[in-house]
């Protein structure tokens, strides 16, 4: 495929020298490559200790460099605009808005400040990927190279409000916000955030959970549901009976993701009900402290712990257990409990998890009334009382994927959205 002609005329590797022209650049990592060189380290010898050091501290800010990936296709691009390329929720749906934007023809740039291993599975996609450390701190940059080039820009998450307010004046933009908690974080911490939802042409939340935080700024915001394929075949759950059932929970592993609330739910189940199970914690451990109470708390529980799983590891993860549990304190639409119902596993999720709003609580799925070790504890007894009940509850759970989460009702959404925008 030849070199994309994107954002005003120029190519991806020129965009990417744009973004490093400013001289403050060039001039840090100047710096910071005569300081890491043999030139260097005479020079520290007759320097003095504290000015060599804050000349290291100076240089150790200098970001990376802009870095271009792919080729993608030529001509006007359709912008995305995430804040990382993790394996996490947000980056995977941006790959999953690309790859549908590509398969209707368009071409696809997506920016995002920090790189990730969701870079590869982008450019196989067909878009073009640029990585500029500085993309949500100093959003001019971003316009220095867009000047009405693009057709149009999705940005993805509460924390690419910079971006949005940067591109929302120039060009049709589409805030997709998922976040419950952070949201309202980051509203306390920054009172201007709420004017910044009134600049995009579209606002959408991922679930009502979302909308409603945002609905005292904006009135026409948009529940839009995630649309996915399913990541396999379903596969029926083995008959339950008197056996071991397999729980897993797979989500990096820190408070609002609640995996504390789970293990304390099952120390606090009957030994004889404890025995029934066996739950797998899985995810990247993003708080050491959390973590690690977590460990000490599952010690002596049916419960391990066996860390950060790849794609194609979480696939296999999801497949093997019998039940994925959501136990969050808050969670707009986690993705892996739209995967567990996709592929025919019993979904057991907190009230405050945005799922909860399509499940039947006994019927497609089990509901814990609130975000607590008492109520998550509640609806596993309630769930392993009826595990015979099992392959049924994961079928109407399945129905629901169909009815609510589908890829085709998600891309009918986007493309009808964006060329209303455009019109």
């Amino acid at each position: 495929m030849g070199t994309a002609q994107d954002m005003n005329g120029r190519t991806p590797a020129a965009v990417a020298a744009v973004l490093d022209a400013g001289w403050m650049a060039r001039a840090a990592r100047g710096v910071s490559a005569l300081l890491n060189g043999a030139l260097g380290h005479r020079l520290s010898r007759h320097l003095p200790g504290a000015l060599t050091g804050r000349l290291h501290r100076l240089a150790a800010r200098v970001p990376p460099r802009t870095t271009v990936h792919g080729s993608g296709a030529p001509g006007r691009q359709y912008l995305l605009v995430g804040h990382d390329l993790s394996l996490s929720g947000a980056p995977q749906l941006l790959l999953e808005i690309a790859r549908l934007l590509v398969a209707d023809g368009r071409a696809v740039t997506l920016m995002t400040p920090e790189d990730g291993p969701l870079r590869t599975p982008l450019v196989e996609a067909g878009a073009t990927v640029i990585v500029d450390p500085l993309l949500l701190r100093r959003p001019e940059r971003l316009l220095s190279v867009l000047a009405g080039s693009v057709d149009g820009a999705l940005c993805n998450s509460v924390v690419t409000a910079a971006a949005v307010t940067a591109l929302a004046p120039r060009t049709p933009v589409i805030w997709y916000v998922h976040e419950v908690s952070v949201l309202q974080d980051r509203m306390a911490a920054d009172p201007a955030l709420g004017a910044a939802f009134a600049l995009p042409a579209r606002l959408w939340a991922g679930s009502e959970l979302s909308a409603a935080l945002l609905r005292p700024m904006r009135d026409d915001v948009e529940v839009v549901p995630y649309g996915l394929d399913p990541i396999a075949a379903a596969q029926p759950i083995a008959s339950p009976s008197q056996r071991l059932l397999r729980l897993a929970s797979l989500a990096t592993i820190e408070p609002r993701k609640g995996q504390d609330l789970l293990v304390a739910a099952v120390a606090m189940l009957a030994p004889a009900v404890r025995a029934a199970i066996h739950v797998d914690l899985y995810g990247r451990m993003t708080h050491p402290e959390f973590g690690a109470d977590v460990c000490a708390a599952a010690a002596g529980l049916p419960v391990t712990i066996p860390g950060s799983l790849d794609r194609d590891g979480y696939r296999a993860a999801v497949l093997a257990c019998d039940a994925v549990v959501v136990p969050s304190r808050d969670d707009t639409l986690p993705l892996v409990s739209l995967d567990a119902l996709g592929v025919g596993r019993v979904l057991i999720c907190t009230s405050t998890t945005g799922t909860a709003a399509y499940l039947e609580n006994g019927v497609s799925g089990f509901v814990a009334s609130e975000p607590t070790a008492a109520a998550i504890a509640t609806a596993l007894k309630e769930a392993l009382a009826r595990r015979e009940d099992w392959p049924a509850i994961a079928a109407a759970g399945r129905a629901v994927f169909a009815r609510h989460f589908s890829k085709d009702v998600f891309a009918a959404r986007l493309r009808d959205t964006i060329a209303a925008l455009a019109s």
